[in-house]
């Protein structure tokens, strides 16, 4: 352990400027070193050791580094850790912004919690520590990590790069990765076309209302639900009294085959509304075209329930 906890202190003396790979390392060595650690605040904690450790390691290891008023005491052996760890817990129980921080492991661990979802590396942990502590200059933290919280650990780190990239609001990336669950790819493919979900929704309001009453009727009955609760086309072809239904269908673009998709696609309504957004029907558009449609289904569903 001596050789470790050299290491450990050489790595801790440097802390405002290790790579990525020498955080992952000291994140490793602090672990080690703490979960020999026998406070007795453990024992009125609810989770784990490994959980609080996790969390000392973010909030009094990695994120000190970043403030420019701190100043840690030197680490002078590895058990002084231990007494920085066990003054910690004394905080941790009457913490609830500690409580429900997003979940790490290492990764010589199992890639995933309790819930089955898939957790960081220790890698990619510093990395994402990082990230959010650039966005906390520009969204309210306590903002961020309420909607992160929420999502699963991937999704939330690939939701800090878009927070970043494309500096949303925390009502739009609330919208993108919540509400509508989308895949964070599929957004920027959609924010890189220099589109916004304001844009597009007033472009689907304003779609939906010059088209004739069938069409929103075909997004939020058919299209725009789930396989359980849509209607089939000719139940709702009966339902509300709707001609040539078929015909319709094809008409509108929601009845093409797997494969058709390229194929004169911008010459049914659907497609037609796409052009008007500059997105063309070719596959490498596919995820802005799944954003795109997928505010279209929320604007036609709003407009179905207030004219039933």
């Amino acid at each position: 352990m001596k050789k470790k906890g050299s290491e450990l202190m050489q790595l801790w003396a440097r802390r405002c400027e290790l790579s990525k790979a020498e955080w992952a390392q000291l994140y490793r060595l602090v672990r080690l070193v703490l979960k020999q650690s026998r406070c007795s605040a453990l024992n009125g904690l609810p989770l784990k050791p490994t959980h609080y450790i996790d969390e000392f390691f973010r909030d009094k290891v990695f994120l000190t580094t970043t403030k420019e008023d701190s100043k840690e005491t030197e680490l002078l052996h590895d058990n002084a850790l231990k007494t920085f760890f066990c003054h910690y817990l004394k905080d941790v129980l009457d913490d609830s912004y500690l409580k429900r921080a997003l979940p790490l492991t290492n990764e010589d661990d199992e890639r995933s919690d309790d819930d089955g979802k898939k957790t960081l590396t220790t890698a990619e942990m510093a990395e994402f520590e990082v990230d959010l502590d650039r966005l906390s200059s520009k969204l309210d933290r306590d903002q961020a990590w309420a909607l992160l919280s929420e999502l699963d650990i991937e999704t939330a780190s690939q939701g800090v790069r878009l927070l970043l990239e494309f500096e949303l609001d925390i009502k739009q990336a609330r919208f993108f990765l919540l509400e509508a669950a989308l895949k964070p790819e599929w957004v920027s493919g959609f924010l890189k076309a220099g589109l916004t979900r304001e844009s597009v929704g007033q472009s689907a309001y304003q779609f939906l209302s010059e088209n004739d009453k069938w069409v929103r009727l075909y997004l939020a009955l058919h299209t725009c639900v789930d396989q359980k609760t849509h209607l089939p086309l000719k139940k709702l072809a009966e339902n509300h009294r709707i001609p040539s239904y078929h015909h319709r269908a094809r008409k509108l673009g929601i009845s093409r085959r797997k494969g058709q998709f390229e194929e004169g696609y911008e010459e049914t309504i659907l497609g037609a509304w796409l052009l008007s957004l500059g997105l063309v029907a070719k596959t490498e558009n596919l995820g802005a075209i799944n954003v795109a449609f997928k505010i279209l289904c929320w604007e036609a569903s709003s407009l179905a329930k207030q004219e039933m």
